[in-house]
C-alpha cells in the first residue's frame, strides 16, 4: 500500500504511512468528540482553535510516526501531572487543567499540581489526546531490558519542575512481553452464516486469533461465543471492538488482558513428490520440538496434482520422520 499523503494548507505536504495516517484520524476524532462535549455541540459544529492549529497536527502526526520508525508496539505513562494556576487560550483565561484536557484525562492516573508555586499548563489537550489513546497501561515502569533512554527539552522556565521529557526504550521482559488482550462476546440471536467471514475480518483486522464456540446463553438459548485475541494495543482493540459491534447483534463485550507462552516459530521448506511443502516448527531453547506441515501449502500441491489434501501431508510427515531418524543416527556416529 502507498503512503498516505497529508496536505496543510500553505504548508506543504507530508508523507506518512497508512498506518500513521489511521492513528492520527483516531486520535484527531477522539479529541473531536470531546471539544463537542465540553462546548455543549454536535461534532459538526465543534471549532478546534488550539487543537487544530498547524503545530497540534505536525504534534499528533510527528509522534505517531516516531513511534512506528522506532518499532514501538507498547506504551506506557506515569502520573499525569494536572500543573496549577491560570492559562491564556481562545476562550480567555481558564484555570488548568482546561475543560478539554480534564475531560480527555478522565479514568487515567493523574498527580495535582503544586498550588503554592503555580506550574501552569503540564498537560495540554493534545497532549492529553495522544497520552489517551496511545498509551496500554500507567504507573510505574513495567519490567523491561532497558535499552535506550531519551530527553526532550523545552525552553520554557517552569520554576521548580524541570521542563522536559523522558523516554525509557526497551523489551519488556518474563510474562509482560507475552501479555494479550482478549475480547469475548456471546450471541444468541445472529445467522450461523455471518460468523465465518466475521472471523475472517477481525483476523484480516490483526487479531492473532479469533475462536468460535457453541455456548448456552439467557434462558438456555443456543449461542456462540465469538473470541478475539489482540497484542496488548488499544487503537487495535477498539478496532476489533467496532467490527463486532457493527457486524454482530451484540450490545455488549467483555476485554480483559492475560499472558500467554508461546513456542518460537521457524518456518522451512522440505521436498515430496507433490513439491515442496511448507513446514512450521515450534523452537523450544533453540530445539524444534513440534513440526507440521503447513495446511494452506498442502492444498496448493493438492490442487496441482489432483490428489487429497491428507495424501499431501502424509508425505511431508514422512519426509519430517525421515530427517528425524537421519538426525539421531548423525547424532550417535558422533557420539
Amino acid at each position: 500500500m502507498n503512503d498516505a499523503v497529508f496536505n496543510a494548507p500553505n504548508e506543504g505536504r507530508i508523507r506518512v504511512p497508512p498506518g500513521v495516517w489511521d492513528g492520527g484520524l483516531f486520535i484527531f476524532n477522539k479529541a473531536i468528540t470531546i471539544e463537542a462535549e465540553v462546548h455543549g455541540t454536535t461534532r459538526n459544529e465543534v471549532h478546534f482553535h488550539e487543537v487544530g492549529a498547524v503545530d497540534a497536527i505536525v504534534d499528533i502526526t510527528g509522534t505517531i510516526l516516531g513511534l512506528h520508525l522506532l518499532g514501538v508496539d507498547s506504551l506506557s505513562c506515569g502520573p499525569i501531572p494536572l500543573g496549577s494556576g491560570m492559562v491564556k487560550c481562545a476562550h480567555g483565561e481558564l484555570p488548568v487543567p482546561v475543560p478539554a484536557t480534564a475531560a480527555l484525562l478522565r479514568g487515567l492516573p493523574t498527580i495535582p499540581g503544586d498550588g503554592e508555586h503555580p506550574t501552569g499548563e503540564l498537560v495540554t489537550p493534545t497532549g492529553a489526546a495522544l497520552v489517551r489513546v496511545l498509551c496500554d497501561r500507567f504507573g510505574s515502569s513495567p519490567p523491561m531490558q532497558l535499552d535506550q533512554v531519551s530527553y526532550g527539552l523545552g525552553t520554557r522556565d517552569r520554576g521548580p519542575i524541570p521542563n522536559a521529557l523522558r523516554l525509557l526504550f526497551g523489551h519488556l521482559v518474563d510474562a509482560e512481553a507475552q501479555s494479550v488482550d482478549v475480547l469475548t462476546a456471546s450471541i444468541d440471536d445472529l445467522d450461523s452464516r455471518l460468523f465465518g467471514p466475521l472471523a475472517e475480518r477481525l483476523l484480516a483486522d490483526g487479531a492473532l486469533d479469533v475462536t468460535l464456540r457453541p455456548v448456552y446463553g439467557k434462558k438456555g438459548r443456543p449461542a456462540v461465543e465469538v473470541t478475539a485475541v489482540s497484542p496488548p494495543d488499544r487503537i487495535l482493540r477498539e478496532k476489533l471492538q467496532a467490527r463486532i459491534f457493527r457486524e454482530t447483534t451484540t450490545l455488549g463485550l467483555r476485554w480483559r488482558r492475560e499472558h500467554r507462552a508461546t513456542l518460537e516459530r521457524r518456518f522451512r521448506t522440505v521436498e515430496t513428490e507433490y513439491g515442496p511443502i511448507v513446514v512450521k516448527e515450534g523452537l523450544l531453547d533453540g530445539s524444534a520440538i513440534t513440526q507440521q506441515p503447513e495446511f494452506d501449502s498442502c492444498l496448493a500441491a493438492a490442487d496441482a496434482h489432483d490428489v487429497a489434501v491428507r495424501v499431501v501431508m502424509q508425505a511431508a510427515q514422512s519426509v519430517l520422520i525421515g530427517d528425524s531418524v537421519d538426525s539421531t543416527r548423525t547424532l550417535e556416529v558422533t557420539e
